[in-house]
């Protein structure tokens, strides 16, 4: 499952990154665009929700394939 955050002003990595972990996401990572990470004009959440049982593994990982070679 991947959740993709839009247009979301003023979340600092760590609260972002608390939310997405309380909601059960792992591996958060962040990408950061226009500029050096200090003053990058944008800041892009990338999460993975662990499988749940019976969800087979190779579907889910051709939907985000692209996610991962946009990295």
């Amino acid at each position: 499952m991947c959740l993709v955050i839009g247009h979301i002003k003023f979340w600092s990595k760590n609260t972002l990154s608390m939310l997405l972990l309380d909601a059960g996401f792992d591996n958060v990572c962040f990408e950061y665009v226009g500029g050096i990470p200090v003053f990058a004009k944008s800041m892009i959440a990338v999460a993975q929700k662990p499988l749940r049982e019976g969800v087979a593994a190779a579907v889910i990982s051709d939907s985000i394939r692209w996610l991962r070679s946009a990295r």
